[in-house]
């Protein structure tokens, strides 16, 4: 089933070439309050980080779906050219293991699942707290060569195309479905009991 017209239109009235980031704000807050409804019990809680290296001007924006305050899911969001730059996907790719690494102390799923968003595209990270394995797995910088760890294939998701959509009513559905199987278990999300 597609998006419904008012998101996809928020979306496309974004200009792709932008690099203002802040201008895909609106359109994804909409979106996760669209797949997150309040009347479920979800919350989305937008985060402003400041630069992840000294000197850097880069922020990490982050908004994370909660329940009781536990993080179920998370989206990164920049803006489309960062795919084009292999120094910009390398960052994300970076900010994104960090959020992972804070947000797991307060884990209470099986599996986190992040979004790094570039414009409308995405690639998927999952988190599993079984055997603490995140994929995609991280490419090593190389000692001499600049060599490229986070590939702009790895963005391969189209979120206004059918692929794209599908993938991530996939994940909603997967972590609704935890969120689920905790609550039929009588499992409430203010134990202080981490899975990882």
């Amino acid at each position: 089933m597609p998006w419904h017209s008012s998101i996809e239109k928020q979306f496309r009235l974004v200009d792709r070439n932008t690099t203002d980031e802040s201008e895909y704000y609106g359109p994804y807050n909409t979106l996760l309050t669209y797949l997150f409804p309040f009347d479920e019990d979800y919350q989305i809680s937008p985060q402003y980080k400041g630069p992840v290296f000294p000197g850097s001007i880069d922020f990490t924006t982050l908004f994370i779906v909660k329940v009781e305050k536990h993080p179920v899911f998370f989206i990164e969001i920049k803006p489309y050219p960062h795919l084009k730059n292999i120094g910009t996907r390398a960052a994300a790719d970076i900010q994104m293991r960090e959020s992972i690494e804070h947000l797991i102390g307060n884990l209470q799923i099986p599996t986190l699942y992040g979004l790094s968003c570039m414009g409308t595209r995405f690639a998927v990270y999952e988190y599993t707290a079984e055997t603490r394995i995140l994929e995609p797995e991280a490419i090593p910088r190389d000692r001499r060569l600049i060599n490229d760890v986070a590939p702009e294939t790895r963005w391969e998701y189209e979120m206004l195309e059918t692929s794209g959509e599908t993938r991530m009513k996939e994940i909603v559905q997967a972590v609704k479905a935890m969120c689920q199987a905790l609550s039929n278990h009588q499992y409430h999300f203010t134990s202080h009991i981490a899975l990882c």
